[in-house]
């Protein structure tokens, strides 16, 4: 099986596993036959680096090659210095993750994009945005970096932006949440 210039030995790859896939198992899996291995998803936005446990997903000294990072984003500039920054650490393969975002928070922010919708719809967009900040308020109350969310909702007065303001807000949620 080749995967670009590389030639694996055999067709036996283990699949990127969030909370799964970190060095030891990555190991044991090569110990038992496995050509290939893939890293735990690391997202994109380098700010979310900072961790320790990020930072040992990071690490791929002294792994049999080709190493292999799952990177996970939407922003195609964090998506290319994620590449470059994984690809100067060792990775000679960028598998990049195209869903599978926490299912809960996916779920609310699916939820609450519609219903801002049908607010906007509803009382149009001018009236509809003041309307739908006490509905973005309940549905962010219990998030991390939620009251800095509601301040930016509150200084819009455009629909459109306010729906890009949730989802950055949600998408950067995943991307915490697959970083912890």
């Amino acid at each position: 099986m080749r995967i670009g210039p590389h030639l694996l030995e055999n067709r036996l790859l283990l699949a990127p596993m969030a909370g799964v896939s970190d060095r030891p198992f990555r190991q044991i899996c090569r110990q038992l036959g496995a050509a290939m291995t893939v890293s735990e998803m690391v997202s994109a936005d380098t700010t979310l680096w900072g961790t320790r446990k990020s930072l040992r997903r990071l690490d791929f000294r002294g792994e049999p090659g080709p190493v292999s990072v799952q990177i996970l984003g939407a922003e195609p500039r964090k998506m290319a210095e994620a590449a470059r920054i994984n690809a100067d650490l060792g990775a000679r393969i960028i598998d990049i993750n195209m869903g599978c975002p926490a299912k809960k928070v996916c779920r609310v922010a699916a939820i609450l994009h519609e219903h801002l919708q049908h607010l906007h719809a509803f009382h149009g967009a001018r009236h509809g945005v003041r309307v739908a900040r006490k509905h973005i308020a309940w549905y962010s109350r219990r998030y991390p970096g939620g009251a800095t969310f509601r301040k930016a909702i509150n200084q819009t007065d455009c629909a459109r932006r306010q729906l890009e303001i949730v989802k950055d807000f949600f998408q950067q949620l995943t991307e915490r949440e697959l970083a912890a």
